[in-house]
């Protein structure tokens, strides 16, 4: 026999023919996307220096999104503006990965904190911390925190790293961080805290070593 577009194929979700036909491109689509992802490796080419402060103001001066209306603004520890050694932020990254670091971070909150249409006060907070890596070496943390919704009770926060891991969405954003960062020499945490009194109740950690002048 034939369908026209639209039959319905479904009682039960009332989807059409066309319906279905998109619903499996966009499925195909996702799955495309993931296995090129898939595929991807995490190389900082050596000798790579990224002034981070220059960055991250560039960064916050110029991001936009389309979707939802946030505001983002840079912020810098006292303890590193008065302190010598940290006189040049220069960490071992391309301005290419870390914009890919921080538009996953900032495109997660969208999806997943800024959620409630009623709000238009949606913020997403970057600042750069002194560190001290296990071994004594001094490095910097970048914090990027957003007032939106925490995550979910039910998701465990270790796994957000792991690839093709979200209950919507492709679970790429997360996993992509963790493996930029890390291939920098860094390492990156994950806070959830739905208590959290400045309202930035989800945060993202990446430490990344310093270059010695």
């Amino acid at each position: 026999g034939q369908f026209n577009v639209s039959d319905i194929v479904s009682s039960r979700s009332g989807m059409s023919v066309e319906d279905y036909f998109l619903h499996m491109k966009r499925n195909l689509d996702k799955i495309t996307y993931m296995v090129d992802k898939l595929a991807d490796e995490f190389i900082i080419p050596e000798g790579s220096r990224l002034d981070l402060v220059e960055f991250v103001r560039d960064y916050c001066e110029h991001h936009t999104c389309s979707s939802v209306s946030y505001s983002i603004k840079p912020y810098l520890s006292k303890t590193l503006e008065e302190n010598p050694i940290f006189n040049n932020l220069l960490v071992p990254i391309t301005s290419d990965w870390m914009t890919q670091v921080f538009d996953n971070i900032c495109a997660n909150a969208v999806k997943h904190g800024f959620t409630d249409d009623t709000r238009s006060d949606y913020s997403i907070r970057i600042d750069l911390l002194p560190w001290k890596f296990e071994n004594g070496d001094v490095g910097v943390c970048i914090s990027i925190a957003n007032n939106g919704a925490p995550l979910s009770s039910t998701v465990v926060s270790e796994k957000i790293y792991t690839w093709g891991v979200s209950s919507n969405g492709t679970g790429i954003g997360a996993y992509e961080v963790k493996g930029i960062i890390e291939a920098a020499g860094g390492s990156v945490d994950f806070e959830s805290n739905p208590d959290e009194k400045s309202g930035y109740c989800v945060k993202y950690k990446l430490m990344l070593p310093l270059i010695r002048l």
